[in-house]
């Protein structure tokens, strides 16, 4: 695991709690460099996302990672469910 991909880890689990969360570096399928961390999958699933539709989860997410995606980690294919209620 490489510096920004742990980097996503800690933001994400500060900002929303997240009850499941999955961060996948997914560069290697594309036309970057070996070792490159441009390209991430991520999938998270936050009480914090209840009551906010999908547009404002998407917010969020990029509000927390507004450093990383503010430079080159540019694909970020996300997932934000909202935990199904007993």
């Amino acid at each position: 695991m490489g510096p920004v991909e742990q980097e996503i880890i800690i933001k994400l689990t500060s900002g929303v709690a997240p009850e499941v969360l999955e961060v996948s570096n997914e560069s290697h399928m594309h036309s970057v460099p070996p070792g490159s961390e441009s390209h991430f999958k991520v999938v998270v699933i936050s009480q914090e996302f209840n009551g906010r539709r999908l547009v404002q989860r998407h917010q969020m997410i990029y509000s927390i990672l507004a450093d990383e995606l503010a430079g080159v980690y540019m694909r970020w294919p996300c997932t934000l469910i909202r935990p199904m209620s007993g």
